[in-house]
């Protein structure tokens, strides 16, 4: 039971078992064991145009709405996600040594688009992002990395070819 603001799950008037959000190791487990009634489709899998589950499905239709772009950048699951990935970017960085700092943030914008979208930045993304983090460090300080490569890991997390692929 992924994270979710009080009273979304039932409707009014109906009696069921509340969602409980989950905690521990079963917070991070991945969505093929989320919590299902037929009734009461987890809202997520409902902004990003979940299949009925009446026939089994292959692969999920390609599609991509405004509000598919507000769950990748508010949800709470997407935002520990991209604070997760932004932590392995950072890692990544850190293990080349200084005087290559160019080849440092390549490899760590590589590393998140490969866990992403199973690819390496194109030229012209790797520039894009690059901008961005800069912005973002300009805008949170250096002080406070983290916070500038989640908002490049959720940015990453927001592009079309990742969540259409």
């Amino acid at each position: 039971m992924p994270p979710q603001p009080e009273k979304i799950w039932g409707r009014l008037g109906t009696t069921i078992k509340d969602w409980k959000n989950a905690e521990g190791e079963d917070r991070y487990r991945r969505a093929v064991y989320t919590f299902i009634k037929r009734q009461y489709t987890y809202p997520s899998f409902v902004t990003f145009d979940m299949e009925s589950r009446e026939i089994s499905h292959a692969r999920r239709i390609p599609t991509n709405t405004p509000l598919q772009a507000l769950v990748t950048l508010n949800d709470p699951v997407f935002y520990e996600a991209a604070q997760a990935l932004a932590k392995l970017m950072l890692d990544e960085k850190s293990k080349i040594a200084e005087a290559y700092s160019d080849q440092r943030l390549d490899n760590a914008i590589h590393l998140g688009f490969q866990r992403v979208m199973s690819r390496h930045a194109k030229p012209i993304e790797l520039k894009t992002v690059k901008d961005t983090l800069t912005l973002a460090l300009e805008e949170v300080g250096t002080d406070n990395e983290l916070a500038a490569w989640t908002a490049v890991a959720s940015i990453i997390f927001n592009l079309d070819s990742a969540l259409t692929r």
